[in-house]
């Protein structure tokens, strides 16, 4: 049973990227407030309410030494308010899917993970583990992944080769607006979607774990050769 829920969830992001005419879940996250529409700025969405920076006090920072990826995301997300958690949210890889929280990504699919967080096919053998915490509805509206990158790996050359293929896709159904990169050590997260949860999940990124440092925020670009992979749609 489990893991029928865990394939009808995975179809249900999958799509979210593809299918124009299901565009009902990103209705219900305009209507809520939760996604803001592509091309808009931040204080044109839903901005985390003023003084959420501080709510996360630098004493509760998490150590960044001997952590795994769903222990970063778990941290950060962790921190959040009530009011901050404002669209549902799920973790992991398609055989190991969790509900309201962030999970584990097994390593042993590079084109899934290519595929779903946007770190490129052939850098996936530089991970110890790997972790996701994607919108449930839209992954285009929100899609965050912690990585533990093994030893002696160049972290900022990394981070690029992230940064460079996500703004290879060509994206449908939702352009995700902002993407940040951050690090702190031998652990990186990466996040893009719609700018003012970005906000909010950045500001949680760098008070949450120890010695995170935002290494790359800007706009998502348009671009690539080939429409968005959808997984389990060819």
């Amino acid at each position: 049973m489990k893991k029928i829920i865990s394939i009808i969830l995975v179809l249900a992001m999958a799509l979210a990227f593809a299918a124009c005419g299901g565009d009902d879940s990103k209705d219900t996250a305009n209507n809520d407030g939760t996604n803001a529409p592509a091309g808009t700025n931040a204080s044109e969405g839903t901005n985390a309410p003023a003084g959420t920076e501080s709510q996360a006090p630098a004493d509760t920072q998490a150590p960044a030494s001997d952590m795994a990826a769903v222990d970063v995301l778990t941290s950060i997300y962790g921190s959040y308010t009530d009011d901050e958690k404002v669209f549902p949210v799920c973790g992991g890889d398609q055989n190991n899917m969790v509900d309201n929280a962030p999970g584990a990504y097994a390593l042993t699919d590079a084109a899934m993970m290519d595929s779903m967080l946007g770190i490129p096919e052939a850098e996936v053998g530089k991970l110890d583990s790997a972790a996701s915490m994607i919108h449930m509805m839209n992954a285009n509206t929100f899609t965050s992944a912690a990585y533990v990158v093994k030893d002696g790996t160049d972290v900022d050359a990394l981070l690029e080769a992230i940064k460079t293929d996500i703004n290879s896709k060509q994206w449908m159904c939702g352009f995700p607006e902002t993407l940040v990169t951050l690090k702190s050590g031998n652990i990186i997260v990466t996040a893009f979607g719609a700018d003012d949860l970005i906000q909010v999940f950045k500001t949680h990124a760098l008070n949450a774990v120890d010695g995170m440092t935002l290494v790359f925020e800007g706009p998502v670009e348009f671009g690539g050769d080939g429409m968005f992979q959808v997984p389990g749609l060819g």
